[in-house]
């Protein structure tokens, strides 16, 4: 997940929500252990690993923002899977102008991906994962289009791109990471 700080919508903090896919759209706040909301008011936060409250093995995510005008309104909803095999993916992006000569975000600037799949005794997973990329459009990260062709872990930017972030995904095989799943988005959009 990421989302901008709060304080962008004049709010105080978001508040994460859970839907069972067996009842959607009937949301409940997540907890955790020690029963508080999971909230945040960190800003462009990113990486959070929330598990999927058993024994639902699906269901849907979004944010409730808390305070200010938008009080009590959400954000897009997200549908998640649990993963079969106990692992994790570390990630990196990198779009520096080493990679084709030339600086993000001008059109034209390379991003090399990175996705680590380890399993729970930190052994690499290798072949785990299969990747995809998109254009999404700034302004309400629901339009997306596949960029056709693209399913390596480079990509060099076109003008097919511009004001639009990019976004990597990597899912995880049926063989090796069943259900895994891992998005990696530019937090800026590819300029002229």
């Amino acid at each position: 997940m990421s989302f901008t700080m709060p304080q962008d919508f004049v709010a105080t903090s978001y508040t994460l929500q859970f839907s069972d896919s067996n009842s959607p759209y009937n949301f409940v706040t997540m907890t955790n252990y020690l029963d508080k909301e999971y909230t945040t008011e960190n800003p462009l936060a990113s990486g959070y690993s929330v598990p999927i409250p058993t024994p639902h093995l699906d269901g849907y995510f979004r944010l409730k923002i808390n305070g200010g005008t938008y009080d009590g309104q959400y954000s897009n909803i997200i549908y998640a899977t649990q993963c079969a095999v106990d692992a994790d993916v570390n990630w990196s992006l990198d779009y520096s102008m080493f990679n084709t000569g030339t600086m993000s975000p001008y059109v034209g600037f390379g991003i090399v991906a990175d996705f680590t799949l380890v399993d729970s005794d930190d052994g690499d997973i290798e072949d785990g994962l299969t990747y995809e990329w998109f254009r999404v459009n700034p302004n309400d990260f629901e339009d997306s289009e596949v960029i056709v062709g693209q399913t390596d872990l480079t990509y060099t930017t076109t003008d097919s791109d511009i004001d639009h972030y990019i976004l990597v995904v990597a899912t995880g095989t049926d063989e090796k990471f069943s259900g895994g799943l891992c998005w990696a988005l530019l937090d800026f959009v590819v300029t002229r």
